[in-house]
């Protein structure tokens, strides 16, 4: 069930097609109601009956795609422009304290190129496990290919995706090229890469399994904007000490009624918190699992799906364990 004053996220990912053209209207705008969500009653009594109805809509106007028409120099990346460096087999471990070294390449065609005051945003997936500081430092790292001019990034900003929750997107401003005199930036382009080193991430405690993050490229009064998965390397994060747990459960009335040789039917009950969310993607349910092996001596009791009733979860523990206290077990 849900708990009481507690907060719960929930992330939905969607593409917006329409780009209508006045007169047109668009009907997907900010505050238009998007999505219903229904918290439900319990699943086996009452299965039908829904708690309470809530309402999803956007906190800001979605954002005209990159053109490409002729004449349009919307900002662009190249296929896999946006690059994490660094890490082993493709895989990057991110730790407290480190930094987080990408590569950027623009549009092959002077039509597409990343200019001067151009915004970056980085999207820090998994969201709900990120909560960084609301600023971050950003510097570009000499490549050793082509020469490219890269001056001082002075802007570098945590954002939520979701107003006044966690922040989870890392913007960054290019440095600006107003005039040939001034520019610290070069046209990026073709092959001209440049790479940048950010820092002053706060790093998620819990951990998660090996993915991609995500980048957005927009021109410099943040319009047209260009999304892209990342390339090179997977990040993942091994949990802090702590936040995992795995034993079996002491409490008085908890289980272990009869832990002394001879006797049988002893029940035990464990306790498990993962550090990453363990998802079944098919209907078989055979492709994320994890194994208990029970005390030396033991044996399992016949729990299989003949053992109770169709339906019945027969692994499930009762609601009314001690160990749980006055919380609904969720």
């Amino acid at each position: 069930g849900l708990r009481k004053d507690t907060t719960y996220q929930m992330v939905f990912n969607g593409i917006v097609r329409e780009d209508n053209e006045p007169p047109i209207p668009n009907v997907v705008v900010a505050n238009a109601q998007l999505l219903e969500i229904f918290p439900m009653d319990d699943v086996t009594s009452r299965p039908y009956e829904a708690i309470e109805r809530g309402t999803v809509s956007l906190t800001t106007e979605p954002k005209s795609p990159t053109r490409t028409i002729a004449g349009a120099e919307d900002p662009q990346f190249a296929p896999g422009g946006f690059k994490i460096l660094g890490g082993y087999q493709d895989l990057l471990e991110i730790k407290a304290g480190g930094s987080l070294n990408v590569e950027l390449l623009g549009f092959p065609t002077t039509a597409g190129r990343i200019r001067g005051s151009d915004i970056i945003r980085i999207f820090l997936w998994p969201l709900t496990q990120w909560q960084t500081t609301s600023s971050c430092t950003a510097e570009c790292i000499e490549s050793g290919e082509i020469s490219f001019l890269c001056g001082q990034i002075t802007s570098c900003l945590g954002l939520p995706t979701v107003p006044g929750m966690a922040l989870n997107i890392l913007k960054i401003t290019l440095p600006a090229c107003d005039t040939a005199a001034t520019c610290q930036f070069d046209d990026l382009y073709g092959n001209r890469k440049v790479r940048i080193k950010i820092g002053g991430i706060t790093i998620p405690s819990g951990g998660f399994f090996a993915q991609r993050l995500a980048a957005q490229v927009s021109d410099f009064g943040d319009s047209r904007p260009n999304y892209v998965l990342s390339a090179g390397s997977y990040i993942y994060k091994e949990p802090n000490a702590g936040i995992t747990s795995a034993k079996v459960v002491s409490q008085l009335g908890g289980g272990n009624a009869k832990p002394f040789r001879g006797d049988t039917m002893n029940v035990l009950y464990a306790r498990l918190t993962l550090s990453s969310t363990i998802k079944a993607r098919d209907n078989t349910y055979n492709d994320a699992s994890f194994t208990i092996t029970l005390p030396e001596g033991y044996t399992c009791r016949d729990m299989s799906a003949t053992a109770e009733p169709p339906g019945i979860n027969t692994w499930m523990a009762e609601m009314d364990l001690p160990a749980f206290g006055s919380q609904v077990p969720q």
